[in-house]
């Protein structure tokens, strides 16, 4: 399960990037914090929030080089295999269907980290867009609580990156698990 919604959500991401985000109005300053049952997160006051069929929520940065950096969370149930995997068999078996899946498929780092007291695997990489001819960098942090799976996904072009990295990683390290 958290395999293919992980396949469904980097397309979705990209697409609601491209099409939607030229349609949104933005908000200047500071920071908002945004709730849901299970976590929190906060993001800066001029991205905007959008729900999605895929994912929980995706918050948008203000449209730049027709593309809108973003952050997106999704949420889901373990599947009964997955329970019985480690944090690193289940990352590593997507970083296998991610090199299939996305062409020029590169990781750039991965390591651990602790995000609201949990042990958490992040990854950094990148890969070509074929459909929308876009080179994207990616920044990918799985945590799981109980049998729920949390992916937050970064997503800006490659050559954007160094200028929204501090960003991302701010709203990543603001991640709170109720």
């Amino acid at each position: 399960m958290l395999i293919a919604i992980n396949k469904k959500i980097l397309f979705l991401i990209l697409f609601s990037v491209v099409f939607i985000s030229g349609c949104i109005s933005q908000q200047q300053g500071g920071l908002r914090e945004y709730e849901e049952s299970s976590y929190s997160i906060s993001y800066p006051s001029n991205w905007v929030k959008n729900k999605g069929i895929e994912f929980d929520v995706v918050f948008l940065a203000p449209r730049q080089d027709d593309f809108s950096a973003n952050l997106g969370i999704t949420v889901a149930s373990l599947s009964e295999e997955e329970k019985l995997q480690t944090l690193d068999e289940i990352v590593n078996t997507i970083k296998q269907l991610q090199s299939e899946d996305y062409p020029e498929y590169k990781v750039i780092s991965e390591n651990h980290l602790t995000i609201s007291d949990k042990s958490a695997f992040k990854r950094v990489y990148g890969w070509y867009s074929s459909e929308y001819k876009l080179d994207v960098t990616q920044i990918q942090v799985f945590l799981i609580k109980d049998d729920t799976s949390y992916i937050i996904t970064a997503t800006s072009l490659s050559d954007k990156f160094d200028e929204y990295e501090p960003t991302f990683m701010e709203m990543i390290n603001s991640f709170q698990l109720k």
